[in-house]
This record gives C-alpha cells, sequence and structure tokens, in this order.
C-alpha cells in the first residue's frame, strides 16, 4: 500500500515493475529445460546456480546479494523451488521453476506485500538499477 506508493514516487516504476525486470534478465540468460532427478521429471526448470551468476552479473553484486534477491523472489510467488530438500540453501542442483511456466491449476498469485520487498531490497542495494528498468 502506502509503501508501494512511496517506492514508487522515487522510481517513478509501477509496483511490481523492478521485479519483473530482474527476472527478465534471468529468463533471458537462464537455460530452461526438462531436469531428470531421482527419476522424476521436472520440466521448464533451471539450475539455481545459473540463476545467481547471472543476477551477478547483471545487478553487479556479490553472490550472497543475488542469493537474497532470489529468495525474495521465492517467496514474493515468483519462482517456484523444486528440490525436496529442507533447507534454503541454493546449492549446484536446486532446481527452480518461473511462476509463469507452472501448470495453470498449480500457478500462484504473487504476493504483492513480498514483491514490494524484493524491489526495496533491489533499490536499497542496487539503486542503479532503477534507471535501466525504467529505460
Amino acid at each position: 500500500g502506502a509503501a508501494a506508493a512511496a517506492a514508487d514516487a522515487d522510481t517513478g516504476l509501477k509496483a511490481g515493475a523492478l521485479a519483473k525486470y530482474v527476472l527478465g534478465l534471468v529468463r533471458a540468460q537462464v537455460t530452461v529445460k526438462t531436469h531428470v532427478v531421482r527419476l522424476l521429471r521436472h520440466q521448464k526448470c533451471f539450475l539455481a546456480a545459473d540463476a545467481i551468476d547471472v543476477l551477478c552479473a547483471e545487478l553487479r553484486c556479490t553472490r550472497a546479494h543475488a542469493v537474497i534477491v532470489l529468495r525474495h523472489a521465492e517467496d514474493a510467488l515468483l519462482v517456484h523451488r523444486l528440490s525436496l530438500a529442507a533447507t534454503r540453501s541454493y546449492d549446484g542442483a536446486t532446481l527452480l521453476r518461473f511462476n509463469d511456466d507452472e501448470r495453470r491449476k498449480y500457478r500462484r498469485t504473487p504476493d504483492p506485500q513480498r514483491v514490494a520487498e524484493l524491489e526495496r531490497y533491489v533499490l536499497r542495494t542496487q539503486p542503479a538499477i532503477a534507471e535501466r528498468a525504467a529505460a
């Protein structure tokens, strides 16, 4: 609500535009394909490690910051973790799927408050990204 409106006024971006831009960078550069893990096929997935590499390069940040951005995206229901591990670490084998690529009955509605948290974190750590997202 009010916090999102204040962020919009500061950056000139609509709510959700920065998150869409950041995930668009990831979508454009990761390889989305079918992965087979323990005889289970996971379609339209990508490796979390690849997404972290892309975020590091595009946001010009450390891996730790990229992991936090990815966690915010997962909390906002923009990406979905397919791994069965109980931990929230993003090791080399962690598979993710974009929410848009989920089958319709499994697709979840992104949480606007969590999306706003993602955007606030990105703006706080990488303020120059707003200029690139607005262009």
